[in-house]
């Protein structure tokens, strides 16, 4: 499990996940809430590109 002291020895490290992610498992809580943890901002993004996929699939 990544861990917030696992974290620290990084230098600057970003935590990704491709989600889903169950919290406790994979990462802790703390990891997931920091701010170099960029998971949510990564699955925020595939949501964009799964919906441009379906609009192109549509409008074929």
């Amino acid at each position: 499990m990544v861990d917030e002291q696992k974290m620290a020895k990084t230098n600057n490290g970003k935590f990704s996940h491709c989600l889903p992610m169950r919290r406790n498992m994979i990462a802790s809580d703390g990891v997931m809430d920091s701010n170099y943890c960029i998971a949510i901002d990564e699955a925020e993004n595939r949501l964009h590109v799964q919906k441009a996929i379906m609009t192109q699939l549509i409008n074929q």
